[in-house]
């Protein structure tokens, strides 16, 4: 019950967020599309993050109205910070039909900052060992924020993320969406105390992970801890009572 309030207040808040003159039309992009979408809360903690950090480039695994929320925020921050006019977002997609819809819904002003893949999906086995479910063509490029929302998961965690951890020069946060098997197995990967699971938004998340923090053999699989993800990622100043990490 008390995730329930702290959840319902993050509601409130992000849908006053959401009547900003600048971001109000993405509700017309969100009756559009038949897209089932994620949830306020998952729209305003994306765009929050991007209007935030001002990442130079975001990796999206499955696309949808999130994609809309996302090139909204880089257009915001290309408005407010010309330094940020490059920025850019990649949404990656594997069923024709997600894809072309949401070609159809972003806004034309939006296009601009962000770039759509359509990839087959698989079956792939991160370390010869670990079987994932995973884009056959990722972008060649390095990334700082993963949003996991995508492939299906068929019971396997994500395995997109260990390819992009691995290869990445910089450090790269991860926000998941709902996915907790593929959040426990991240968890199991890293040390302890990097990766978290929002309760409230169901969320999982880790902050600044690079390939030398990959474990050589997991660790046990232990219930994910707790944290508020807004918090974490210093999204907001004021924020409800609803950290227990």
């Amino acid at each position: 019950s008390q995730q329930r309030e702290v959840h319902d207040e993050y509601t409130g808040i992000a849908n006053k967020y959401c009547e900003d003159s600048f971001r109000n039309p993405l509700s017309g992009c969100m009756k559009r599309s038949i897209s089932g979408g994620a949830s306020m809360t998952d729209y305003y903690c994306l765009h929050r993050y991007i209007c935030v950090h001002k990442p130079r480039r975001v990796l999206e695994l499955g696309c949808g109205i999130s994609s809309c929320i996302l090139a909204n925020a880089f257009a915001e921050n290309a408005i407010s910070d010309p330094a940020c006019a490059g920025n850019h977002l990649h949404s990656m997609e594997h069923l024709e039909k997600y894809f072309a819809d949401v070609n159809k819904v972003i806004p034309d002003e939006l296009k601009s900052y962000v770039t759509f893949h359509l990839s087959m999906a698989e079956v792939f086995h991160w370390r010869g060992i670990l079987p994932t479910s995973s884009y056959m063509q990722l972008p060649d490029e390095s990334f700082e924020l993963l949003f996991v929302d995508g492939p299906p998961a068929e019971e396997r965690s994500n395995g997109d993320m260990f390819k992009i951890i691995e290869k990445s020069p910089v450090p790269v946060d991860i926000i998941i969406d709902k996915r907790v098997k593929t959040t426990m197995t991240l968890d199991r990967y890293l040390p302890k105390g990097i990766v978290w699971f929002d309760y409230a938004q169901e969320l999982g998340f880790a902050r600044g992970v690079t390939g030398d923090m990959l474990l050589k053999e997991p660790r046990m699989t232990m219930p994910l801890r707790h944290r508020d993800i807004f918090k974490h990622f210093d999204l907001i100043e004021s924020m409800p009572n609803g950290d227990s990490a």
